[in-house]
C-alpha cells in the first residue's frame, strides 16, 4: 500500500491497535508490513509433549515399521509426503487405533493373524492435568508414556498403556491430552466446548492463574473430604465409642502376650500326655542308670589300669573316662525331667480356657497375639482422637473457610482475566471482520479481484478463453519516412 489511501489505512488500523492495547501496528495489521512478533498460540495446551517412536506392523500394506520422531530437540515438524496409495492414510488410521477408536480385523494384512501398533509419548511433569489422569489410573512410569494397540483375526482387541490393560474409553481420556488429529472429516479441537477455556487461557496468558487455582482447589477439596469425614464420625462417635471401649477392655482383661498361645499349646501336649512320658522316662531313666552306667564304669577302671602300663594312652583314656562323668549328668537331668512330669487334670482344664480366651481373640483381632496387641493400641489411638473430635472440627472448619475465602477470591480474578481477555479477542475478531480481510482490501482498489476458492477453475478457464483469441499486432509507426 502506498500514497495517501495506504497511509489512512495504516492511521485507522493504528487506532484499532491502540483500542486492543497494543502499541505494534504490526500485531493487527497483516496487510501493514513485516509480522515482528507471532500472536498468541495455543501452545500450553500441548505442553512439550512429543511422539518419540511409532511402530506398525501387519496394518494393510505395512508389514513392519519403525518410526523414530526423536531428533534430540525441544520439538520440531515432520512431514510425510507421498502419492495415493503411499500409505499416508493408513499412518492416520494407526495413530487412529491408539485413541481407542472402533478398528475391524479387515485392516490385517491378508496372510497375518493379527496387527499390533505401538506409540512411545514424552511429556515435561509441568504438564499437571496429563500426570494427574495417568496417576489416577496407575500408570506412570517415569516420563513417557508407551500405548500399544493389537487387534486379531477373530475381532478383538487389547489396548495397553505402560503394560498395563485399559479399555477403550481409558485410552480416548487420556490420548485426548496426547493426539489432536485434524482433518478434512475429523473433528476439530477447538469445535469441542471443553477446549474453549483452554484457548481463552492460552490468548489472555491466564495458566498461571488456572494452575494455581486448581492446586487451591484441590486442597479445599482434601480439607473439605476430611472434614466431612469428621463430621460422620462425630454422628457416630458414642456407638463407635461403645463399641471400641469393649473391644479394649476385653482384650485389656485377657491381658495377652507374645508367644503365650504357643508356649500353653505346648503345655496342654504334656499334660494329655503325662502319662505316657512318665512311663517312657522311667524306662530311658531304669536302662541308663543301670547296664549302660555300670559298663561305662567298668570301661573307665579297665582304662585306668591301661594307662598305667602304657603312659601313651593317658589321653584316650581321659576321654573314654569321661564318657562316664557325662552320663551320670545325664541320669540327673533325666530324672528331674521325670520328677516335673505330672498328671494333673486340673491345670489341664486351666491351659484349656485360657488357649479358648486367646483363640478368640485372634479369630476377632488378629491373626497372632501381637497383632491382636497392635489392634488394642489403635482403638486406644481412636478413642483418644473421638474424645478431641469437636477441637479437631472446628479448627478444620476454620481452615476450609479460610481456604475457601481464598479460592473464591483468585477465581473471581481469573474470571475478571478471562472477560478482559474475551474482550480483546472480541475486538481482534471484530478487526479481522472489518478491516484485515481480502474483501476490504479489493474495495479500496488494492487489490485487483478476489476469487473465491470455489470458483478458481472456472475463473482461470474464462481468462484463458480471453486470452485464446488475442493477436501481438506490429506497431504502427509514430513518423512516416524522411526524404533522403
Amino acid at each position: 500500500m502506498v500514497g495517501t489511501e495506504g497511509q489512512r489505512w495504516r492511521r485507522q488500523c493504528g487506532k484499532i491497535a491502540v483500542k486492543l492495547g497494543t502499541s505494534s501496528l504490526d500485531k493487527v495489521l497483516p496487510f501493514a508490513g513485516p509480522v515482528k512478533k507471532r500472536p498468541p498460540t495455543f501452545a500450553r495446551i500441548w505442553l512439550n509433549i512429543m511422539l518419540c517412536e511409532l511402530r506398525i506392523e501387519n496394518l494393510a500394506l505395512i508389514s513392519s515399521l519403525c518410526l523414530n520422531f526423536d531428533t534430540g530437540t525441544s520439538g520440531g515438524l515432520a512431514v510425510m509426503t507421498g502419492e495415493t496409495g503411499a500409505g499416508k492414510s493408513i499412518m492416520l488410521r494407526a495413530l487412529h487405533m491408539l485413541t481407542g477408536e472402533r478398528a475391524s480385523a479387515d485392516w490385517i494384512r491378508a496372510g497375518y493373524d493379527s496387527c499390533q501398533v505401538e506409540a512411545l509419548f514424552e511429556a515435561v511433569p509441568e504438564h499437571a492435568e496429563l500426570w494427574r489422569q495417568v496417576e489416577s489410573q496407575g500408570l506412570r512410569d517415569g516420563q513417557s508414556l508407551i500405548i500399544r494397540r493389537q487387534i486379531t483375526a477373530g475381532g478383538k482387541s487389547r489396548l495397553h498403556i505402560n503394560g498395563s490393560l485399559v479399555t477403550a474409553r481409558q485410552a480416548a481420556e487420556l490420548t485426548a491430552l496426547l493426539l489432536n488429529i485434524a482433518g478434512q472429516h475429523e473433528h476439530q479441537r477447538l469445535l469441542q466446548p471443553a477446549t474453549h477455556l483452554d484457548c481463552l487461557d492460552s490468548f489472555g496468558d491466564l495458566w498461571p492463574w488456572r494452575e494455581t487455582l486448581g492446586g487451591m482447589y484441590r486442597a479445599w477439596k482434601e480439607t473439605s473430604d476430611h472434614l466431612a469425614t469428621l463430621r460422620q464420625a462425630e454422628r457416630d462417635k458414642e456407638q463407635r465409642r461403645d463399641f471400641l471401649s469393649y473391644q479394649l477392655k476385653e482384650i485389656r482383661e485377657a491381658n495377652p502376650s507374645p508367644g503365650e498361645d504357643e508356649e500353653l499349646a505346648a503345655e496342654k501336649r504334656r499334660l494329655k500326655n503325662a502319662q505316657a512320658l512318665i512311663h517312657l522316662a522311667q524306662e530311658n531313666l531304669h536302662l541308663f542308670d543301670g547296664e549302660i552306667l555300670e559298663r561305662l564304669t567298668i570301661m573307665r577302671r579297665g582304662m585306668e589300669q591301661l594307662v598305667q602300663l602304657d603312659p601313651k594312652a593317658r589321653q584316650m583314656a581321659e576321654e573314654i573316662g569321661g564318657y562316664t562323668f557325662v552320663a551320670e549328668e545325664h541320669i540327673q537331668s533325666l530324672r528331674r525331667y521325670r520328677d516335673s512330669l505330672e498328671t494333673n487334670p486340673h491345670r489341664l482344664e486351666q491351659v484349656t480356657e485360657r488357649l479358648d480366651v486367646l483363640q478368640q481373640l485372634k479369630r476377632k483381632y488378629g491373626d497372632t497375639l501381637t497383632a491382636v496387641l497392635a489392634w488394642a493400641e489403635e482403638a486406644a489411638g481412636e478413642l483418644t482422637r473421638i474424645a478431641s473430635l469437636d477441637e479437631e472440627i472446628a479448627e478444620l472448619e476454620k481452615e476450609v473457610m479460610a481456604r475457601q475465602a481464598e479460592l473464591f477470591e483468585t477465581a473471581a480474578q481469573l474470571s475478571a482475566g478471562r472477560r478482559q481477555a474475551a474482550a480483546k479477542m472480541e475486538k481482534i475478531e471484530e478487526y479481522k471482520r472489518s478491516f484485515a480481510n481480502p474483501y476490504m482490501a479489493a474495495a479500496r482498489g488494492y487489490v485487483d479481484d478476489v476469487i473465491d476458492p470455489a470458483t478458481t477453475r472456472a475463473r482461470l478457464a474464462s481468462a484463458m478463453q480471453m486470452l485464446q483469441g488475442k493477436r501481438e499486432g506490429r506497431p504502427e509507426k509514430k513518423h512516416g519516412n524522411m526524404p533522403v
